[in-house]
This record gives structure tokens, C-alpha cells and sequence, in this order.
């Protein structure tokens, strides 16, 4: 019998095509790598190798403290990029890459070869498809949900959102009223960034694209988390195999689900970093 941390490694399980970008790089053209790959980060890559990384829980706080009348096109990527990235060898654990994550608290750690070059990058959903596959019957959803939930109103303002979920350090909240409606996520906001840097767009009375919607510059200020949101979102119930939610959330590429009991009251949210931390766990089972 081997431990699973004994048993595989970062890099059967890690991204081997990593999308980068050079530090000079225009934060429009980040934020739309992001929306074209559907992914939640790009690495900054300088001479092959990295030298920082761009989640879009940075592109959104950058353009929300960033008091220049700029546009994104006109900001960099090293200007919003986090540096002093957390690595990790080709031969290193995969319960040792769920520690990291969960230590440094960051959804991503870059795996480097010998020579200390780009190999590849593994993050929280590549875990979550790893629990997907390789680890049913260890854990129920219960037992690593999270349980106190952060819920706004459907007219709550756009910014309001994202001041709370700054605030509580989530990247998800839960629109309720009454009834569970839907859920605003990082990948929400980041696609709709340029309404959080509107200088540019009123000096230049220009429109913006939101969810579908064409928003005059002007009516920025009176969206609401209605109008962000993706309605009725999926659930999960709190007595199900760890392992299926994890394979429901990778399949859809969903980064959290709300969790109800037998009664279809909402209880809890489960994540990808809650995914993350049963892996990292020091209960993790034994396996063959």
C-alpha cells in the first residue's frame, strides 16, 4: 500500500501548455487570453522563464486600486502581476502541491525542470480533476465544505460585490433572495474588467460589453448583481462522494458549487481550494 502523495507527482497531472504573456503585455490582451482559454490565470514569461503570474483576483484589484485615467489597453502586465512565484519540481508529490497551495494560500504553483525553465503549471482544477478520478469513497462533501456563506441581493451593485468579496477574500458569492438565484465568480468580473477602469470609456463615451448586455459608459454605476451573475447554478447535496462534485465542477469548469441538505436548504459552498485542502490533508487515506 502507498500513499497517494508517494504514489504520483506533479507532473502527470500538471498543464503542460501554459498560457503566457511578456511583462509588457497590455492587461486587455491578458484579460482576453483568460476569456478565450477559459482559464483563471496567464504566466508572465520573460527569456522562457517565469517570472510572475496574472489571476484574474489581480487583474481585478489592480483596476479597482489603480486611480489613473488609463485604459487596460494602456496598463502592463508587470504592473499587475504578483512576483515571487511558488515552484515545485517535475518529481515532487501531488499531496506536497496541494500543501504549497494551501500554505502560501494560492490557486496555482508553476512546475520548473532542472534548469529551472517553464515545464508546466498545476492548479486548483487540475487538482480537482485529480480528486475526480483517483479519489472515491475518501471523503464526503460535507466533511471539507465551507459553511458560513457570503450571499448578496440581486440589487446589490456591481462594485458593492466586488468590495465584499474583496473584503471576505473569496472568489464567489451567492445571490439569494429568498430562493438561491445565482452566483457571481472572479471569472464574472474579470470578464467584464473594463468596467472597473471607466475613466477611459466615459472621456470616450464608448459602450461596454457585460454579460451580453451593451452598457452606455454612463449606466456603469447602475449594474447590479443581477445583471453579472449566472442564474440557477448547479448544487450539489452535502452527503455526496467528494470525488463526484469534484468531477461535476471539473466537467463544467466550475470553481465552486452550492451545497444543500436532504431538505434542499442551502448549506454550505464547496470550492476548488475546499478540494484542495482534502487533499492536503493529513487524513489522507491510504491507497494501492
Amino acid at each position: 500500500m502507498k500513499n497517494l502523495s508517494q504514489q504520483d507527482v506533479g507532473s502527470e497531472i500538471m498543464t503542460r501548455r501554459v498560457v503566457t504573456a511578456p511583462p509588457d503585455d497590455s492587461l486587455l490582451h491578458v484579460s482576453e487570453l483568460m476569456e478565450r482559454h477559459g482559464i483563471s490565470r496567464v504566466v508572465i514569461e520573460d527569456q522562457d522563464k517565469a517570472v510572475g503570474i496574472v489571476t484574474q483576483k489581480d487583474l481585478i484589484a489592480f483596476l479597482l486600486d489603480d486611480v489613473s485615467p488609463r485604459g487596460m489597453d494602456e496598463m502592463k502586465a508587470s504592473e499587475a502581476m504578483t512576483t515571487g512565484l511558488i515552484t515545485a519540481e517535475l518529481t515532487t508529490p501531488i499531496q506536497e502541491v496541494a500543501k504549497k497551495m494551501v500554505w502560501k494560500d494560492i490557486s496555482s504553483v508553476v512546475i520548473v525542470d532542472e534548469k529551472g525553465m517553464l515545464a508546466g503549471i498545476i492548479t486548483k482544477f487540475d487538482l480537482t480533476m485529480y480528486c475526480a478520478k483517483r479519489c472515491a469513497g475518501i471523503h464526503k462533501v460535507r466533511d471539507f465544505m465551507s459553511p458560513n456563506l457570503v450571499t448578496v441581493t440581486p440589487t446589490y451593485s456591481v462594485f458593492s460585490v466586488v468590495s465584499t468579496m474583496r473584503q471576505k477574500n473569496i472568489t464567489r458569492v451567492l445571490v439569494v433572495e429568498e430562493a438561491l438565484l445565482g452566483i457571481i465568480t472572479l471569472a464574472d468580473l474579470s470578464s467584464a474588467g473594463a468596467i472597473f477602469a471607466p475613466a477611459k470609456l466615459v472621456r470616450e463615451r464608448r459602450a461596454v460589453s457585460v454579460k451580453g448586455l451593451i452598457v452606455p459608459a454612463a449606466s456603469i454605476a447602475k449594474l447590479t448583481a443581477r445583471d453579472i451573475m449566472t442564474p440557477n447554478p448547479k448544487t450539489v447535496r452535502e452527503d455526496d462522494d467528494m470525488s463526484e462534485a469534484a468531477g461535476i465542477m471539473a466537467r463544467n469548469r466550475f470553481g465552486g458549487m452550492p451545497v444543500v441538505n436532504a431538505k434542499d436548504e442551502l448549506v454550505g459552498i464547496i470550492t476548488e481550494t475546499d478540494v484542495t485542502r482534502a487533499l492536503a490533508s493529513p487524513s489522507q487515506p491510504q491507497r494501492g
